[in-house]
């Protein structure tokens, strides 16, 4: 276990780029967001156009800066497999999000309460099929450290 900042984001590249899938033509996610490769926002205009090597680049950058902004809100050690887990989430739903949609992850994740903490991943679908596996596929990831 190490703390979660000392990880590298590159352990979670393949992971998010599976669930994320990429899209190299800008459409609007379900939330009616602007989106480009794997979940880019920033920046991006109807009719936009990106190379795969954009979208690899891009996705690499977004994840580092999804888990700098959430090493903040995470007090204990972690093991590889919650990393990728956490990040993966905080990918998702934005770093600074996740503690005001998980509170009961982010409670028992800095209790050391990792089961409780692993099992909340389950919880935090939003009712969409798409999102039940991939909380599925975290929370795996997640108990894959215990």
């Amino acid at each position: 276990m190490n703390a979660y900042g000392s990880y590298s984001p590159n352990l979670v590249f393949d992971f998010i780029a599976r669930e994320e899938g990429c899209r190299l033509k800008a459409y609007r996610c379900s939330a009616g967001v602007l989106t480009i490769g794997y979940g880019h926002t920033a920046g991006v205009k109807e009719g936009d156009e990106i190379s795969q090597e954009q979208a690899d680049t891009w996705l690499r950058e977004d994840i580092a800066e999804t888990a700098h902004e959430f090493a903040h809100y995470v007090n204990v050690p972690v093991s590889e497999g919650m990393y990728v887990a956490l990040t993966s989430l905080a990918f998702n739903l934005g770093a600074s999000n996740v503690p005001r949609k998980c509170p009961k992850i982010m409670r028992a994740l800095n209790s050391k309460d990792y089961e409780a903490a692993a099992k909340e991943f389950l919880d935090v679908t939003g009712g969409g099929p798409g999102l039940v596996g991939r909380r599925k596929r975290e929370y795996e990831r997640f108990m894959e450290g215990l």
